[in-house]
């Protein structure tokens, strides 16, 4: 997977949802291998293949397996006869989990019409049941949520001594895409649909569907998996892009679907992403996330006003969820309005006269939306007043200070106000 583009782009995901049955191209460092490389307690290494219920065979020690599954809160059971769901889990590569959820009655999988005269497996699941899914994965650490589903909660917990867990809470998502055709999974792009006339398959549409990934980000390096751990990826579309343009600070969301679910019948879609902080400002170059909030954020499809959306901040990142979506290729640019910028790093204050310290910072990681057009300083010592200097960049000289130790400070400013003073230090 391509982490880094022109302009930061972010290709979020490597790994593409599809409906059960249907084989996805996975990128080459997900190909398939018969275990986990990262897999190793009591139970042998999972194969490829869907996992057990916890305690049942062949698990042995509550690892690797399913350890609850609920609809709507009551705990699902399998009837010898009767209508149920049957949520799944299994290894499709190294590292990498998929789950799914199946309707199944009297014991066989539920089909429906496809519109052509035949029959498809999986139908529609009920689009307000909430969905919850325990899972110890082993050694196997659950870094990211990828897929298609609705007001998803991803939760981990454990550890390697007792098997790491993850709980997935989620509601089914719609589902119109357009035809297969020619052997080629994805004809929809970010780029092209078929225009606001296109209509999808029948085979293709769905009013509730569950399906996707959670994946240890085993292909990625250490600071790349430690960035993107808890991130969260879910929609409906059948081909999406997140990455952020520096040129219009701005998060940019591209969205590809059918415009239509049937003939007169708009297609609705939804989008919902968990961005660690780490990946935003590490990864994707975001300026201060932590500063932003709804009220400083907008939402516009292009050629369209704005649109609803919902901005929450967590302890590690910040959850975003768009609503109401209607296709085919809108484009949404979550875009923050300038601030102040952020704090320098003052790395060093080194006595370079008698009453003469250089500073030397690093600039703010952000730089609020404007470029930053001066810093300024100050030192002292004690409690006595500060004295004070300003400069274009690193270093900066305060003269006339004390022949003694003083405590140093350092701040930028853009053309929207001055940012918080740096972390003191001392020469």
């Amino acid at each position: 997977m391509d982490m880094h583009r022109a302009s930061t782009r972010l290709l979020v995901a490597g790994l593409i949802a599809l409906p059960a049955g249907v084989g996805a191209t996975l990128p080459q460092s997900f190909a398939a291998s018969p275990t986990s490389a990262s897999a190793a307690l009591a139970d042998p290494s999972p194969e490829i293949g869907e996992w057990p219920l916890c305690g049942t065979a062949p698990d042995t020690d509550g690892r690797y397996c399913i350890a609850s599954m609920k609809r709507n809160g009551t705990v699902i059971v399998h009837p010898a006869a009767g209508d149920y769901y049957l949520p799944s889990i299994d290894m499709i590569g190294a590292g990498v989990i998929r789950f799914g959820v199946t309707h199944y009655r009297d014991g066989q999988m539920v089909t429906r019409d496809n519109g052509a005269g035949g029959l498809m497996a999986d139908a529609e699941l009920i689009p307000t049941d909430v969905f919850e899914i325990v899972v110890n994965s082993g050694a196997i650490v659950p870094r990211e949520f990828y897929g298609n589903a609705q007001d998803v909660t991803f939760t981990r917990a454990g550890n390697a001594a007792r098997g790491h867990t993850f709980t997935l809470r989620m509601r089914p998502a719609p589902f119109a895409w357009l035809k297969v055709e020619d052997g080629q999974p994805y004809p929809c792009t970010i780029d092209g649909c078929g225009g606001d006339t296109a209509v999808a398959d029948p085979f293709w549409t769905y009013d509730g569907f569950i399906t996707g990934y959670v994946s240890e980000l085993a292909h990625l390096g250490a600071d790349q998996q430690r960035a993107m751990t808890g991130l969260v990826h879910a929609y409906n579309a059948q081909a999406e892009n997140l990455y952020y343009d520096p040129m219009t600070n701005a998060l940019v969301v591209q969205l590809g679907n059918a415009h239509f679910k049937e003939p007169g019948v708009v297609a609705t879609g939804s989008y919902q992403a968990f961005l660690p902080y780490a990946m935003l400002t590490e990864m994707m170059g975001v300026p201060e996330p932590k500063t932003l909030t709804g009220g400083s954020m907008i939402v516009t499809r292009v050629g369209a006003p704005a649109v609803p959306f919902t901005l929450t901040h967590h302890d590690q990142g910040v959850d975003i969820r768009i609503p109401g979506i209607t296709y085919s290729t809108p484009t949404y640019r979550i875009k923050a309005r300038r601030t102040a910028p952020g704090r320098p790093l003052l790395r060093r204050v080194a006595r370079v006269a008698r009453t003469v310290v250089k500073l030397r910072f690093t600039p703010p990681v952000a730089d609020g939306g404007a470029p930053v057009t001066a810093y300024r300083a100050r030192c002292r010592r004690g409690t006595r007043p500060w004295v004070r200097a300003s400069g274009a960049a690193s270093p900066i000289r305060v003269r006339g200070v004390s022949r003694r130790a003083v405590t140093c400070q350092v701040r930028a400013v853009n053309r929207v106000g001055v940012g918080p003073w740096s972390v003191s230090r001392r020469g």
